[in-house]
C-alpha cells in the first residue's frame, strides 16, 4: 500500500546482512537479533485519496506524520 507505511526511527539491519555475516563465518547462534524500539505511521493523504481508499479517522489520529 503506498498511502500508508512505518518508518523505521533506527538503522536495523536488513536480512542480507544477517547472510552475509554467516557467509563470511558467523554461526547464526552467534548473531544478535535487532529489533525497532519506535515505529513511526507515516500517511500519504495524497496517495490514499488516488487509490481511492477509505482510512480511519482514528488512524489519521494516531500518525506520527502526514504527506499531503
Amino acid at each position: 500500500m503506498d498511502g500508508l507505511w512505518h518508518r523505521q526511527k533506527l538503522h536495523v539491519p536488513s536480512v542480507a546482512h544477517y547472510i552475509d555475516m554467516i557467509f563470511k563465518g558467523a554461526k547464526p547462534g552467534d548473531i544478535p537479533i535487532y529489533q525497532m524500539d519506535k515505529h513511526i505511521l507515516v500517511i500519504n493523504l495524497k496517495a490514499v485519496q488516488t487509490q481511492g481508499i477509505a482510512i480511519p479517522a482514528s488512524l489519521v489520529l494516531r500518525a506520527d506524520e502526514l504527506i499531503e
